[in-house]
């Protein structure tokens, strides 16, 4: 830290000592402020923009871009130190959003991410103050100004590359015929991956434009951002150095890109990309609630989610590679609702929540391929003594389980249990090398007839189960054989 602000302040130093009063002194204040920022030098941050504004003020090449960023770190700092009433910080925010409006209208996007930022402060004010109609009130703003600057944004890229078709009449020196009206077909290896095309009118002189492109196709079309290290064609590495003439010999080329990454988005970022290139509306209920999450947590209960608020959100779970719980409670999603989703979540799910739906038993083949889940919530769905019958299966399959919650299920429906129910029971017991404790959740369940007696002779196999929960249970008959779950560990 001492040496990385010592540096930059050597240089800010040199720097003004000769070119006081100019535009590249007043950026690279900018880049110290933003050091003294991340090192959370706050009173610090305060003082050099106080006594660097007169000076961007009096530069050569004064940019409002750079007044507004010095005021944002400025505002940000007063926050952080918190020695200010709420007032305050209302007016210093109040200001600077007036003055970014004002001043930066011929700059859209800058504009857009400035007041993202600004916004995302007040956001926090009122948080802080507890002014939930204020604090609202923001976050519904902040959310139409993200959708804005992300449209704005697939627009600008939309524009840059894609198709180049400008000036080749008008060349006086006349262009290769390899640089002319090339397409390639593009392979890229992701975690999922893409095929897709580029025609070019004019192909540009590098490999590194060309990877630009492809990773900006990918994001518009597909919804992934890759980080290309290279291309295959014609059976050679092909670096972002080199030069696209060397091997654009045919008009149609095949290329393999190859990714060391995906970019990882927001949740809501994926969910704007997925309804501009789906051309579905959004939801503003679940745009709220996407504004909150975050890459690894993902909230999505009581949406009620409509068929396009569906495909709009499986793209979602598809690009958040790094979630590890995802609660769908209470949206009305059925067997084949469930299976369309989480055949696209990422498999590395710890807890797994999708209490109140309408899922049956069958719901349990979408739910195998997460080895890792350690809590599963199947609660208030109409799942039936099915799910009594595959629980050595699923406990099998799914041995990092520590807790399965199975309350109001139905699963104590009439059954007739047959051999090969209590010998798959058995097996369990017996093949099981599994003993981390398992939290099994059978609340609130009637057994019809002698169903928890017939029941409870096979739950004493599940030796693993350190807490079985069976409040509010009740049943036709006596459970004559309660006794026998004294066996089990305690």
């Amino acid at each position: 830290m001492a040496e990385t602000l010592k540096s930059a302040k050597e240089e800010l130093a040199q720097l003004t000592d000769s070119e006081y009063g100019n535009g590249p002194t007043t950026s690279i204040i900018l880049g110290y402020i933003q050091i003294l920022n991340d090192y959370k030098l706050y009173r610090l941050v305060i003082k050099k923009v106080d006594e660097c504004l007169p000076l961007l003020l009096a530069a050569n090449d004064y940019s409002s871009l750079i007044h507004a960023e010095y005021l944002k770190y400025k505002s940000i700092a007063l926050w952080k130190l918190r020695e200010s009433k709420k007032d305050v910080y209302i007016k210093v925010t109040d200001e600077l959003l007036t003055f970014i409006e004002a001043s930066l209208t011929t700059k859209r996007l800058d504009q857009l991410a400035l007041t993202i930022e600004i916004l995302k402060l007040r956001v926090e004010v009122f948080k802080f103050y507890d002014k939930k109609i204020q604090r609202d009130s923001c976050n519904k703003l902040l959310v139409e100004t993200i959708e804005e600057e992300q449209k704005l944004r697939e627009s600008f890229l939309k524009e840059s590359s894609m198709q180049i078709n400008s000036g080749i009449s008008d060349r006086i020196t006349p262009l290769p015929y390899a640089l002319i009206s090339k397409t390639l077909i593009v392979m890229v290896r992701t975690y999922i991956p893409i095929q897709l095309s580029i025609r070019y009118d004019i192909m540009p002189r590098s490999v590194k434009q060309v990877i630009n492109d492809i990773t900006k196709k990918c994001w518009l079309d597909h919804g992934a951002e890759p980080v290309i290290t290279h291309l295959v064609a014609l059976g050679r590495n092909i670096y972002p150095k080199d030069d696209i003439e060397d091997i654009m010999k045919k008009n149609v080329l095949h290329v393999e890109a190859f990714s060391k990454e995906i970019v990882h988005k927001t949740p809501l970022q994926l969910y704007h990309n997925a309804a501009s290139r789906l051309r579905l509306d959004q939801s503003n209920a679940i745009k709220l609630r996407l504004f909150k999450q975050n890459s690894t947590h993902m909230i999505l209960d009581n949406l009620n989610l409509t068929f396009d608020q569906k495909e709009l959100i499986k793209p979602v779970l598809q690009h958040s590679t790094l979630l590890q719980v995802l609660d769908l409670s209470s949206n009305c999603l059925d067997d084949q609702d469930l299976k369309l989703l989480l055949n696209v979540t990422y498999k590395g799910l710890t807890e797994l929540k999708l209490r109140n739906n309408l899922l049956t038993v069958e719901c349990l083949s979408s739910i195998l391929p997460f080895p890792h889940l350690r809590v599963l919530d199947l609660s208030y769905n109409a799942l039936g003594p099915g799910i009594l019958l595959r629980l050595p299966h699923l406990l099998e399959k799914l041995p990092s389980l520590r807790e399965i919650k199975l309350s109001s299920t139905h699963l104590g429906d009439f059954i007739k249990l047959d051999p090969d129910v209590k010998e798959a029971y058995i097996t369990y017991a017996m093949t099981s090398n599994n003993r981390s404790r398992l939290k099994l959740d059978l609340s609130n369940n009637h057994f019809y007839k002698d169903m928890l007696c017939n029941w409870t002779t096979l739950w004493i196999n599940l030796s693993r189960t350190s807490r079985l929960h069976l409040s509010n249970i009740s049943s036709d008959t006596n459970w004559d054989n309660f006794q026998l779950l004294s066996d089990l560990p305690k």
